[in-house]
């Protein structure tokens, strides 16, 4: 689970998965789709995406986010998408995991070509 909410996770996770089986029942082969946000440590009750890795804390908490929710997460659901026969395009937003060309090009490295962009040029203006 990526969101720190238990209830909330549960549902995005289920949505994810309908999404994708619908996605494939319909021929489509691609989903647009946000990273989410977990928290920054395993006790954390709200979302929070550690944007800059310093003082050291914040880099030992945004590897701990990477490492611990969001490549575990991701490998499984890439895992639906490549079943389901669909893509996902992650838009980049701010205070999203996924929020920069370097963050959708890491999930890439780690997940697969199944990882691509859909690019909303809007939203790097925030």
């Amino acid at each position: 689970m990526i969101d720190p909410n238990k209830t909330r996770a549960v549902i995005y996770w289920e949505q994810y998965q309908a999404a994708c089986h619908l996605a494939e029942r319909m021929g489509v082969g691609r989903i647009t789709i946000l990273a989410s946000l977990p928290g920054a440590g395993p006790k954390d009750e709200f979302p929070n995406w550690i944007v800059f890795p310093f003082p050291s804390e914040l880099s030992r908490a945004l590897e701990w986010q990477w490492d611990k929710r969001v490549l575990p997460y991701w490998e499984r659901a890439a895992r639906i998408a490549v079943d389901s026969g669909v893509r996902l395009g992650f838009e980049m937003v701010p205070n999203d995991t996924v929020c920069s060309p370097d963050t959708l090009l890491r999930l890439r490295a780690e997940i697969g070509d199944v990882v691509g962009a859909n690019l909303d040029p809007s939203h790097f203006m925030f």
